[in-house]
């Protein structure tokens, strides 16, 4: 007797980050946004839409990361609100990609 194993995967869903609240100053909020979008990727999850914060946290919906290039699509828009923040809030935020395994760190210089 043969079983048929279901092949579960996940295509997308919703988290919530409880430290990405509205009462974080915006400068240390998009510094925690850039991580956790950073953390998201390496999971292979793509930031869909990030909710207004609460004080609860911040709400993101994502689609899972399935090929190469929905990878890359991620990273660059990961890089866009990098650079975005660097000039809105002066800091120095830089990714730097291991291409071997295809994930990425960000280093942050206040």
């Amino acid at each position: 007797m043969s079983l048929n194993k279901a092949k579960v995967s996940v295509v997308g869903g919703q988290m919530n980050y409880s430290r990405l609240t509205s009462k974080v100053e915006p400068r240390h909020y998009a510094i925690g946004k850039a991580h956790c979008w950073l953390d998201m990727i390496n999971r292979s999850m793509r930031p869909k839409k990030w909710n207004k914060p609460t004080t609860k946290g911040t709400k993101v919906t994502f689609d899972a990361i399935n090929s190469e290039e929905e990878l890359e699509s991620a990273f660059g828009e990961l890089e866009q609100f990098i650079s975005q923040i660097n000039v809105e809030h002066g800091t120095d935020i830089t990714l730097n990609r291991a291409p071997e395994k295809g994930s990425g760190e960000a280093n942050t210089h206040e």
